[in-house]
């Protein structure tokens, strides 16, 4: 039986992510960013038709923790603190395989010369904490979206396979460095926060490790 304490803190996090997605939606030339609980029945399709995958399944890859370490759940909570109190959001595991975690899908468009086209270049992520699932006043709470349409530059060396892609915006900085491996990419996603939601120091460091499916990352 949930308690009081716990059906309060689902109603915390509802109000505080519905505030975030109202300050972060509103577009503008330097704030391309868009965060909050997503909208809809839980079921996400990847933001793009540039895909060259054979099956939907494969345009979503995984952030993760390669070291299975417990540091994951707080390298979360300061990323999204950029645009929602990190006490909003509850457990979230750092395994490949946990049921908590986070989804990624990340579209990168280069030129023949290996460097980024921004406007052809995005990522979302879907942040599922452990009250992902419940259910709240009728409402299914689904996960945290933190999405992005336009990337800032980045460039892929063709000959190895390296890659480093940044997004920007007025919120911070995030950068994905990676390499394809046959058809895998794997790497690290860093971020620096300009402004964070609540108290504290303006928080920085590595989000987590991720691998996706090239024909899905690599344009």
């Amino acid at each position: 039986m949930k308690t009081a304490t716990s059906y309060f803190k689902v109603l915390t996090l509802i109000l505080f992510t519905t505030l975030a997605m109202a300050a972060c939606s509103n577009k503008s030339e330097n704030n391309n960013r868009v965060s909050g609980r997503e909208a809809g029945n839980g079921q996400s399709v990847a933001p793009t038709a540039n895909s060259t995958c054979s099956n939907t399944n494969m345009e979503w890859g995984k952030v993760y923790d390669s070291q299975n370490s417990n540091l994951f759940e707080g390298q979360v909570k300061g990323f999204v603190s950029a645009t929602l109190d990190p006490n909003s959001l509850g457990r979230i595991e750092g395994g490949i395989n946990s049921k908590t975690g986070i989804d990624l899908y990340a579209g990168f468009d280069f030129d023949d010369a290996g460097q980024i086209v921004p406007e052809n270049s995005k990522f979302k992520m879907r942040i599922f904490d452990d009250a992902v699932g419940q259910t709240y006043n009728g409402t299914v709470i689904p996960p945290y979206v933190v999405e992005f349409s336009t990337a800032t530059e980045g460039f892929l060396d063709r000959a190895t396979g390296n890659l480093q892609v940044t997004f920007q915006d007025e919120f911070g900085t995030i950068t994905f460095r990676g390499r394809q491996v046959n058809d895998r990419v794997n790497g690290t996603i860093d971020y620096v926060n300009k402004v964070v939601v609540g108290s504290g120091p303006v928080a920085s460091g590595k989000l987590g490790d991720f691998v996706t499916y090239a024909c899905s990352t690599i344009k």
